[in-house]
């Protein structure tokens, strides 16, 4: 082998070795990567086999998550990372494509004026965006709700958790999953209650909540939860992550 040639495979298997070898904090500190909006408290390992520590991303807390960045979609301009968290496998897409994709399991989210976190669910869970808008979405989500309950003789309000799910699809540019709740599931007091997710590309998430109710002791529970009167009952609006 010439010279040269040599030179050449020296060049390429170093390159290899930087690249496997290459660490996760240091991959992270580019804008954007893995996704906007996150935070965690330690980092730990290589691109390609990591660990994030106390992973928050919005409203989101995943705690201990191992990550690894799939090297073969890399030559076609995108990047797939692996997820694996306690209650959550799934793969994160990025490029030319955006999304989420094969999700199970679930996380817990941190709502304002709830008395526990709520809980985000994925079965099966599918959501692709392709130049900003969504291509393709399937599965089901789901959202478990420490809903309020009308004051008991004490005064006291109790917090049922209240189970939501549906599928998800693409509507115009965003992902939408209506989620309902069983009749026999819910509180008293309460009619009904609906759950709309938006989900955009750039992995902003909105949840709209509303809660139908005559009683006049249930609505007062649900202010105190962060619900407001509106169109069809009492409304409530929270954003996981602030869309860029």
């Amino acid at each position: 082998m010439s010279g040269r040639r040599l030179l050449a495979v020296f060049f390429v298997l170093l390159v290899v070795s930087m690249a496997v070898l290459v660490p996760l904090r240091l991959l992270l500190a580019v804008p954007g990567l893995p996704a906007p909006g996150w935070s965690a408290r330690a980092v730990d390992g290589s691109a390609w086999r990591g660990t994030l520590r106390g992973l928050q991303w919005g409203g989101l807390r995943l705690d201990t998550v191992r990550v690894a960045l799939e090297p073969l979609p890399l030559a076609l301009g995108e990047r797939r990372w692996a997820i694996d968290a306690p209650a959550l496998s799934a793969t994160w897409l990025q490029g030319r494509t955006q999304g989420l994709d094969d999700a199970v399991g679930e996380i817990a989210i941190d709502l304002p004026g709830l008395e526990a976190p709520a809980r985000l669910g994925f079965e099966q869970t599918r959501i692709v965006f392709r130049d900003g808008r969504c291509a393709e979405a399937g599965g089901r989500m789901r959202v478990e709700l420490p809903f309020p309950g009308p004051p008991g003789s004490d005064g006291e309000t109790a917090a049922d958790g209240l189970r939501l799910d549906g599928p998800i699809e693409c509507d115009g540019a965003r992902g939408l999953a209506v989620l309902q709740a069983l009749s026999a599931a819910l509180p008293p007091g309460i009619d009904a209650v609906e759950c709309r997710l938006h989900v955009d590309a750039h992995g902003g998430v909105a949840i709209d909540t509303t809660a139908a109710t005559e009683v006049p002791a249930a609505r007062l529970a649900l202010e105190g939860a962060g619900f407001e009167a509106g169109p069809g009952g009492m409304h409530r609006r929270d954003l996981l992550q602030a869309p860029h």
